[in-house]
């Protein structure tokens, strides 16, 4: 069976597909293993009908700078891809927006990332709605060129694609009949077309596989046409332009900021971090430069990435909490104000993306403790648990919010301990223990 072009799939027919069918897809099989199946992992994500930050507060020059992206935003159109830029920021800016409005919405899952995909020292824009479909973008002397277009995966076995730094290679793994028939393909970009070229994939049989699949075996294609080739000299093509068939370096290509996040970034040359020591020290500088002589910086596991988290403190008054997303030191709280909790501090669960503050009542006695924890969407923190005591008692009552939300009047339900601890379990197993959030 010959293959197909999975690039000339993507235009007839995947994109409208993936939309209905795809999963989140983030990971790819280890092709070490040629008789190995692909299996997709799905993903649901549940969005609530209305959130808001409790801790939010938008200033006049916030909102005006936000209604004025927004209004740029209306005007931008597919022209903008011909337009000729001075520099590579400034067009990535525009073609963010554009993408925004063009496959965003009022509840975008629009992801944006920077990355140096070819080996020079301008970085490209990837973009794209995780587990469906991307897109590339370089710059070059001025214009800007789509080198992927929303190349959809995520359904169909199309797992995705990866690539490594520098190199301009594309690496993509599909499988037909769920499993039975599957393929390895590199793609690599022509720096004069400005386009990617498939150059060569592995075709592979299970071995449990029903049905004609066709003939096993490796290929390489010159000027679209394909011959067939030994594995030696697979191998050593791929090698050739700097990949490893089993190489762990390889990078998945989906984007990982939001659109304001990107543009943050952009501003503050904040992307393509190799570490978060590095990523962090600039954030730092940054931080203390708008906030002067009373910041203090900790490194603290909150989140359940391996990397740990920059704590930045105003002692008393605020703090903002960052993670290493993509190459970018993404703020993922952003100045949060102790007064708005009515609390002195807070405390955190290591590793489990749940924070928790304290309040007494002086006039009633009451104590109560809520647990909240961090959402990566809004990149905000959602009140999610409540337990109130007496001060000096052990009895205690409970309440959980069903339905992750913050509002003027939010769901609070009363609970049993035993709902209480199930609930929390789901962040935090049994363990109760925390420590101070504090710089």
């Amino acid at each position: 069976m010959k293959k197909m072009n999975r690039a000339a799939i993507i235009g007839a027919a995947g994109l409208a597909g993936m939309l209905f069918t795809a999963c989140g897809v983030y990971g790819l099989a280890n092709y070490a293993d040629e008789s190995a199946v692909y299996e997709s992992s799905e993903e649901t994500e549940e969005y609530p009908d209305e959130s808001t930050d409790i801790s939010e507060e938008v200033t006049d020059e916030e909102s005006e700078s936000t209604e004025a992206a927004e209004d740029e935003s209306e005007t931008l159109s597919e022209e903008c891809l011909k337009e000729k830029y001075a520099d590579y920021k400034q067009a990535y800016k525009t073609i963010a927006k554009y993408y925004a409005k063009q496959y965003g919405g009022d509840d975008s899952k629009v992801k944006f990332r920077l990355a140096y995909f070819n080996d020079d020292d301008i970085p490209e824009l990837i973009a794209g709605v995780n587990g469906y479909y991307v897109s590339v973008y370089q710059f070059v002397d001025g214009n800007v060129y789509t080198i992927m277009e929303n190349w959809a995966y995520g359904a169909g076995g199309n797992a995705g694609y990866r690539f490594i730094e520098k190199t301009g290679v594309v690496e993509n793994f599909d499988q037909d009949g769920a499993g039975a028939s599957y393929y390895c393909t590199y793609y690599k970009l022509n720096e004069e077309k400005h386009e990617m070229e498939e150059v060569c994939y592995y075709h592979g049989i299970n071995e449990n596989a029903e049905g004609d699949w066709g003939e096993p075996g490796y290929f390489k294609i010159v000027n679209e046409k394909e011959s067939e080739i030994t594995k030696a000299d697979y191998d050593e093509l791929i090698k050739s332009f700097g990949v490893d068939s089993n190489d762990e370096e390889m990078d998945e290509i989906y984007g990982t900021l939001n659109l304001d996040e990107l543009l943050a970034a952009l501003d503050n040359d904040n992307y393509g971090y190799k570490n978060y020591q590095d990523a962090f020290e600039a954030e730092k500088n940054r931080y203390a430069e708008d906030n002067g002589e009373e910041a203090k910086f900790a490194l603290i596991n909150v989140t359940d990435k391996d990397e740990p988290n920059l704590l930045a403190e105003i002692p008393g008054k605020k703090f903002s909490l960052y993670s290493l997303i993509g190459g970018s030191s993404v703020c993922i709280l952003q100045d949060q104000d102790f007064d708005t909790y009515g609390n002195d501090g807070f405390e955190y669960v290591p590793g489990e993306n749940l924070l928790k503050y304290t309040i007494e009542d002086r006039d009633t006695g009451e104590v109560e403790e809520c647990w909240l924890v961090i959402d990566y969407d809004t990149n905000s923190l959602k009140p999610r648990l409540w337990r109130y005591s007496k001060k000096g008692e052990k009895k205690y009552k409970y309440k959980k919010d069903d339905n992750f939300s913050w509002s003027d009047k939010p769901e609070i339900k009363e609970c049993t301990e035993e709902e209480f601890k199930n609930e929390y379990s789901i962040y935090a197993g049994e363990k109760m223990e925390t420590k101070p959030l504090k710089a």
